[in-house]
């Protein structure tokens, strides 16, 4: 299994095993899949056993699909809900053998968003988010079909964040908490 735990947060090297477990998909899921993949030149780099019969670049892998729609990851504290997430997230970029997430890949066009306090937001639209935002007494209502702010709440934040990445033509959004 893929080796998902960073050394720290500081480090993209995997964390040793044991004290990490290897992520192993459930094999009674219905997204356990085996899945041929042609390597290319990166195959002599790649040690694995389950090269496929008569094929010199071809493995095949075996794992966890995520399919097209909502999934959830869901589970108690600790349990590498995050780490899964930012491993998801990370598969939109190339890795070095021995990164222990080499195989873990993501549709390129894969988006973190998060709220993020404070940042600068110019004429984007938040309305199917939030259609109501506070005023002054005597100031005109915002219009959150073109929402500015030079320092937007989270929740706001997190909205355009959203609303920016779906404009941009992701077609996965990676949302922690």
């Amino acid at each position: 299994g893929a080796l998902l735990p960073r050394k720290s947060g500081a480090s993209n090297l995997p964390m040793s095993s044991p004290p990490a477990i290897p992520f192993q998909a459930p094999p009674d899921s219905t997204m356990s899949q085996d899945v041929t993949v042609d390597m290319g030149n990166l195959r002599p780099f790649v040690n694995l056993d389950d090269a496929v019969p008569g094929e010199t670049t071809k493995v095949k892998l075996s794992g966890l699909c995520v399919p097209t729609g909502v999934t959830l990851i869901v589970g108690g504290g600790y349990h590498g809900k995050s780490t899964l997430l930012r491993t998801i997230a990370a598969g939109v970029y190339n890795k070095v053998p021995g990164d222990g997430r080499e195989f873990c890949v993501s549709v390129q066009d894969a988006v973190s968003v998060r709220a993020e306090d404070g940042r600068y937001v110019n004429n984007c639209n938040v309305s199917a988010f939030i259609s109501n935002l506070p005023t002054l007494p005597g100031i005109k209502q915002l219009e959150t079909s073109h929402f500015s702010s030079r320092e937007a709440s989270g929740s706001t934040s997190q909205a355009a964040n959203v609303s920016e990445a779906i404009e941009m033509g992701a077609s996965a959004l990676l949302v922690d908490e």
